[in-house]
Formats: C-alpha cells, sequence, structure tokens
C-alpha cells in the first residue's frame, strides 16, 4: 500500500454502514509505518482515494458517507464527488451477479478520471 499512488474502495452497505473486515483493513493502515513515529504518518497518510458501493434502494449511500467521514479522520483524501452507488436489484442478490448498466459504467468511468486527476 505504500507503494501505491492511490486507493480507491468498492464496498457493499450493511446496515448503512461498510463491512467489519474493511473497518479492520482500514485500521491497520492507518498505523504509523514506525511504530510510535505519529509524526511521520501511515502509508495512507495524504492518498486519495474514490469510493464506490453497490447496496439496495440506498446504493451503499450510508457506507460511503461513514466511510468517508472515516478517511478523512485518519488522513486520506476521499474524493466526495464524484461518488458512485449502484442500486442493487431483487434478482442481483439471488444470483450473486452484478449487472452493470451503461449509466453505471459512465459514473464508473468518470469516478476513475477524477481520481486519476489527484495524480497529475
Amino acid at each position: 500500500m505504500g507503494a501505491a499512488d492511490a486507493l480507491w474502495i468498492f464496498t457493499p452497505e450493511y446496515n448503512f454502514s461498510y463491512p467489519a473486515p474493511l473497518k479492520n483493513t482500514l485500521d491497520w493502515l492507518s498505523r504509523p509505518v514506525v511504530a510510535g513515529d505519529y509524526e511521520h504518518g501511515t502509508v495512507l497518510t495524504g492518498k486519495p482515494v474514490a469510493i464506490s458501493g453497490a447496496a439496495g434502494k440506498s446504493a451503499a449511500g450510508g457506507a460511503r458517507k461513514k466511510l468517508t467521514e472515516l478517511l478523512k479522520m485518519i488522513g486520506t483524501e476521499p474524493i466526495e464527488d464524484p461518488q458512485v452507488g449502484i442500486v442493487l436489484d431483487g434478482p442481483a442478490f439471488m444470483s450473486d451477479k452484478l449487472t452493470l448498466t451503461d449509466e453505471n459504467k459512465a459514473a464508473l468511468a468518470a469516478e476513475a478520471e477524477a481520481l486519476l486527476a489527484k495524480l497529475d
């Protein structure tokens, strides 16, 4: 992660928040590179982060909002606009298959462009 220029998180939404394994991963990544050295940051400090999510009617809005708050607190630079939320319909939950619409694909492409623009 330390060598990465940016991070793009794709998350499901559980009870209007992100899943515990994602939180645990971010907690570990937010620890100082050198134990006890809080002055020089972490492998995430200052990195731009794009956030996308998929859920039911909420389009992962709760997860994306709470993840944005957490990412700011741990010193990253989350991109707040655009963030892509994909609405999963009933058949998607039954088949475990995500089918992206042309609109979803265009929104994800715009988000990718916004993330890449942060690297220039």
